[in-house]
């Protein structure tokens, strides 16, 4: 699982992060210049948060798809 370092602390989320910090994370992440590092690190960020918010399962789907980025 990649992990990018943000201001904040690396991106994982414990418990629920706010909307603010969601929006904050990912500026950070779109900023990085890298476009498919962006995107694996804008996925993880997102499935972190539905996680959180009780998705589990269906973020467990998403993790075992195959996952393509040009």
């Amino acid at each position: 699982m990649p992990v990018l370092e943000t201001s904040d602390g690396p991106f994982v989320a414990h418990g629920i992060m706010t909307r603010r910090q969601f929006s904050k994370r990912m500026r950070e992440i779109v900023n990085t210049g890298d476009q498919e590092s962006a995107h694996v690190y804008a996925d993880e960020l997102m499935c972190e948060l539905l996680h959180s918010l009780g998705y589990g399962a269906g973020v467990q789907v998403f993790r075992a798809m195959n996952k393509w980025y040009a």
